[in-house]
C-alpha cells in the first residue's frame, strides 16, 4: 500500500515537472530575417507587388504573401495560424542608377523597422526588434539601334570605331514602352525577440 501510494506521488510529481518545464519556455532571441523575389512583368507593373516571403529565427520557419507598395507606416504580415507580424518602418535612402550598356534601370530603398508587439498576434504576439530593409526594382529595356550608320554601313577606313559609336545599341526612348524583363528583391533583418520556443 504505501509503495503503491509512493510511486503514484512520484509519478505526480514528474508530472509537475513536465508542465512546469512546458510551460516556463520564456522568451527566445535570435536574428529575424525574411526574403523574396520575383521576376514576374505583370507582378511588377501592378499597383502592389504581390511577393511569397519565407522567414526563418525565433518565430520559426514561415511563409506569408505580402504586398509592396501598399503605402503607409506600417505594414502587417499574415502567417495564417502562426499569427501575425506588425511593424512600423521608416524609409531611409533612395538611390537609382542607369545602365546604358545594357538598358537597364536600378531603384534601392533602404529603410529601418520595429516590431509593433502589442498590435502582433500568435508566435509574435509582444515580440520585440527591429532592423533594416531592403527593396531593389530591376527592369531592362529593349534595345533599339540609332544614329546614321552602322558597324557594316561605315564608309571610312577607321569608320569601325566611329561606326560602333554612332550605331550604338540604346534605351527605348519611349516612356511607355514595356520592360523585357524585371525583377524586385525584397530582405529584412535584425533581432528579434519572442515570447515563446517555436
Amino acid at each position: 500500500m504505501h509503495r503503491r501510494v509512493i510511486a503514484g506521488a512520484g509519478a505526480g510529481v514528474a508530472s509537475l515537472a513536465l508542465i512546469a518545464a512546458c510551460s516556463s519556455s520564456g522568451p527566445t532571441s535570435g536574428t529575424f530575417s525574411m526574403h523574396g523575389s520575383t521576376s514576374s512583368l505583370a507582378a511588377l507593373e501592378a499597383n502592389s507587388t504581390p511577393l511569397t516571403l519565407h522567414t526563418t529565427g525565433p518565430a520559426g520557419d514561415l511563409t506569408t504573401v505580402f504586398h509592396l507598395g501598399g503605402g503607409g507606416s506600417t505594414g502587417t504580415f499574415h502567417f495564417g495560424s502562426a499569427g501575425t507580424l506588425t511593424v512600423t518602418h521608416t524609409k531611409g535612402v533612395t538611390s537609382q542608377h542607369s545602365d546604358v550598356a545594357t538598358c537597364s534601370f536600378t531603384e534601392t530603398n533602404h529603410g529601418t523597422y520595429t516590431v509593433l508587439g502589442k498590435q502582433s498576434t500568435g508566435r509574435f504576439k509582444d515580440a520585440t526588434g527591429h532592423g533594416t530593409f531592403n527593396v531593389v526594382f530591376k527592369v531592362t529595356f529593349q534595345q533599339t539601334q540609332t544614329g546614321g550608320s552602322s558597324l557594316r554601313e561605315t564608309s571610312d577606313g577607321d569608320g569601325l570605331a566611329k561606326g560602333a559609336g554612332n550605331a550604338a545599341e540604346q534605351c527605348n526612348p519611349n516612356p511607355n514602352s514595356t520592360p523585357a524583363s524585371g525583377s524586385v528583391t525584397f530582405k529584412v533583418s535584425g533581432p528579434m525577440t519572442v515570447q515563446g520556443s517555436y
